[in-house]
Parts: structure tokens; C-alpha cells; sequence
């Protein structure tokens, strides 16, 4: 796959991603495809680069970055990517907590913490960081994008 392409996880059927698929939609996980096997992605032990599989349909959904950034944009977000493996160990777990807890109360207060992100934070920040156009809301507040919110926002289905 090419360097920066999105793969959009669902649901394997297991507890945990059947509670996240009910609470937020089919898609339970998000990482970059870093075009050597690899992927970097928000895991329970932090920000890690990890080797992957080629995709599965239908549990794998890949969305191609290719027409919505640059080479040379896409080439420094993979950059910037891999250093934030070094800076970012922790998982934010608050941020799975605060998505379940809106899909109840769209109006609660956030309860996550900024610095501590997930698997779908971490991505929305990443096409940021390509300059890959976004909406506002995802933009402004990537700390509250769930894997299916950004699926929707980029066409994925």
C-alpha cells in the first residue's frame, strides 16, 4: 500500500470492538500505512509503528490519501508521525471513555486528556499535518473524533 493511506478497522466480534462498533459505528480502529509493511497506530501500549498484513476486506477498509495532499506534504506527516511515537507512550484511554459517555450525553464535558490521544485523534492529526482538508469541528477538536466519525468525514463506507 501506498505510504499514507488510512486503513479502517471493524469490528473482529470480540468484546471490546463490539462495545466501540454499538457505541460509535462499524469502525472500531484507524491507522497509517507507512508503504513497508508497517503501520503506525494508537495501540493499549501507546503510539507504536507495527507490521501489518495486507488488508481484509471486509474487515479492512483502506482510504487512499493520493489527490488529498501533496508528496511532499504526505512525506513530512509520515515523518512527523514517526516522531510521535517517541513522544506520545500513553494510550488515551479517557478518550474511548468520553466517546461512549457522548454517544449518551452529546453534551458532556470532556473528561480525556488532549496530551494522551487514540488510535483516531492520532490519524485526524496526522492528515492535519498533510494538509488534508477536514471539517471544522474535526479540525478544531481531534481529541473527540471516533474511527467512524472520521470514516464518514472522509467518504469511507
Amino acid at each position: 500500500m501506498p505510504a499514507g493511506d488510512l486503513r479502517f478497522y471493524r469490528s473482529s466480534g470480540d468484546l471490546p470492538d463490539t462495545i466501540i462498533a454499538d457505541v460509535s459505528g462499524p469502525f472500531v480502529h484507524v491507522d497509517v500505512d507507512m508503504g513497508d509493511g508497517t503501520a503506525i497506530g494508537e495501540l493499549s501500549a501507546g503510539l507504536k509503528r507495527y507490521p501489518v498484513s495486507p488488508p481484509a476486506p471486509p474487515l479492512v477498509t483502506i482510504w487512499s490519501i493520493a489527490g488529498h495532499s501533496s508528496p511532499l506534504a504526505i512525506k513530512a506527516a509520515l515523518l512527523w508521525a514517526e516522531h510521535e511515537t517517541w513522544a506520545h507512550p500513553e494510550y488515551g484511554w479517557l478518550d474511548v471513555l468520553d466517546a461512549g459517555l457522548r454517544a449518551i450525553d452529546p453534551h458532556a464535558p470532556y473528561i480525556g486528556d488532549p496530551g494522551e490521544w487514540d488510535c483516531s485523534d492520532f490519524v485526524t492529526r496526522f492528515l492535519i499535518q498533510a494538509g488534508v482538508m477536514l471539517p471544522l469541528a474535526l479540525e478544531n477538536e481531534p481529541h473527540l473524533v471516533t474511527p467512524s466519525a472520521l470514516a464518514t468525514a472522509l467518504g469511507v463506507r
